[in-house]
């Protein structure tokens, strides 16, 4: 259906006999929403003024069990309006199921709520606008976070009761952190007077004693990375 001259499009993909997936999900423009809570593999709302930006959406699942979910939106495709265009993804995925999650954000907000999947690694790239990856959650097994920052702000926020070690290499924006101590650096000093590039580890209060742990590599590019550790 069209509202006030935007396309509201609903979508569901069914995980079919897939026992584990790797989803690869990319949005040149616009504002994304992420989530668990899906009964499907896949239920997503899109809404979009531009016909161009009808997302691409694909799924398969090969003869190793493996699916394999591919949603972009059309490279092709450009803003007309001088700014005016709304392009929106709310995506829910399925918390049971072990997923590779791989995002590539553009330019716009990204709210990012992944407490709730059963992830088996997730990449991150932030694109120009501003991005919160909320990791708070029960997490049952270690994971492998690599997020690669543009020239927005990210924002990660880190669980309490599970260990995290992050190892953050810094650019131009840098990286902060909030509840976390530093147990490496090469190169710099105290923010923010950091130069760049540099290279730090930093640890929280859970490390090394909890059952799982959290492993984080993150590069700051023009933007700033901040994460935040232990915070309801």
């Amino acid at each position: 259906m069209t509202t006030a001259d935007v396309e509201i499009e609903s979508r569901t993909v069914d995980l079919g006999a897939a026992t584990a997936v790797r989803a690869d999900i990319a949005l040149g423009v616009g504002e994304l929403t992420v989530a668990g809570g899906a009964a499907a593999l896949l239920e997503a709302e899109f809404r979009y003024s531009e016909p161009s930006w009808r997302p691409e959406l694909t799924y398969r699942v090969g003869d190793d069990g493996e699916g394999r979910l591919k949603l972009r939106q059309p490279r092709e495709s450009h803003p007309r309006r001088g700014g005016r265009e709304r392009n929106e993804w709310d995506l829910r995925l399925n918390g049971d199921v072990p997923l590779d999650l791989r995002l590539e954000l553009g330019v716009g907000r990204s709210d990012l709520a992944l407490g709730g999947l059963t992830l088996t690694r997730l990449t991150v790239a932030v694109g120009v606008g501003d991005a919160t990856i909320d990791l708070r959650g029960a997490w049952r097994q270690d994971l492998e976070i690599a997020v690669d920052g543009g020239v927005g702000k990210a924002t990660v926020l880190l669980p309490a009761g599970v260990g995290a070690r992050v190892e953050a290499q810094g650019g131009v924006g840098g990286v902060k952190a909030h509840g976390l101590r530093e147990v490496e650096r090469e190169g710099g000093t105290s923010w923010p007077r950091l130069p760049f590039p540099y290279r730090a580890v930093y640890v929280n209060d859970a490390y090394g004693t909890a059952p799982v742990t959290l492993h984080l590599a993150v590069h700051s590019g023009v933007g700033a990375i901040v994460l935040r550790a232990g915070e309801a």
